[in-house]
């Protein structure tokens, strides 16, 4: 079972006595990080926002997820909102967050949802990156454990 985050009772909103975040000092809205998050992932993806907005739609419909919308799609002022850093209302709903990624080719918004709670997001090269390092861990404490078997056993057999 995960670890559970629970709510502090004793808070009563914002003021000058409001208990820091949990997981140290960084703030837990992730609205602010989100939307430079996101700004970045269409910057660094060749994309116009337009050509985001129709490969999302693209992307989502093949999904089945549609927007609230009369037309159920993204509009590039929809998308606009999304990004614009002054506009703290509007934000991408979280199951639209994958298809971003996937159409942007960045990680970087779940990164930015990860960072406050000091968790990482990995890309599928650091995931063979990370297995290395655990199989080479595994193999040290496997040749350790081989080597103090083998001075047990010659302690036994006169060895």
């Amino acid at each position: 079972m995960g670890r559970e985050m629970a709510a502090n009772p004793s808070e009563s909103g914002p003021g000058p006595e409001r208990q820091l975040p949990l997981f140290g000092g960084e703030s837990l809205n992730p609205v602010p990080a989100l939307k430079r998050a996101l700004n970045l992932a269409v910057r660094e993806s060749g994309l116009s926002r337009a050509q985001v907005a129709d490969r999302l739609n693209e992307v989502l419909a093949l999904e089945g997820l549609r927007t609230r919308g009369r037309e159920g799609a993204v509009s590039l002022a929809l998308l606009e909102k999304w990004l614009a850093p002054a506009d703290t209302a509007a934000v991408m709903p979280a199951k639209f967050l994958p298809a971003f990624c996937r159409v942007t080719g960045s990680l970087l918004p779940l990164m930015a949802l990860a960072r406050p709670l000091g968790a990482a997001v990995i890309g599928p090269e650091d995931q063979v990156l990370l297995e290395i390092a655990r199989t080479m861990m595994a193999e040290r404490q496997a040749a350790r454990r081989r080597r103090r078997l083998e001075e047990e056993w010659k302690s036994r057999n006169g060895g």
